[in-house]
């Protein structure tokens, strides 16, 4: 996978983030969706949003604070 492949998963899912949301899928479906797109020549705003759409979930409020904290509780 190159840069602009990964930024084109990264820039979204920063923005979903940013906003209260994440992805909630797996590393692997993920990285078969995205190379099965780019294979087909189907990688397209509508296919893209349509799984977006499909994996998106609100964070709840301490999940969206502990997202955000320059450490992990764990590290103390």
């Amino acid at each position: 996978m190159d840069g602009n492949q990964r930024i084109a998963f990264s820039a979204p899912d920063t923005f979903l983030a940013r906003n209260g949301f994440y992805l909630d899928v797996d590393a692997i479906e993920t990285y078969r969706f995205m190379m099965e797109a780019l294979a087909d020549s189907t990688f397209r705003f509508g296919r893209v949003l349509d799984w977006i759409n499909a994996s998106v979930k609100r964070f709840s409020y301490f999940q969206f604070v502990f997202y955000f904290l320059p450490f992990k509780p764990t590290q103390f």
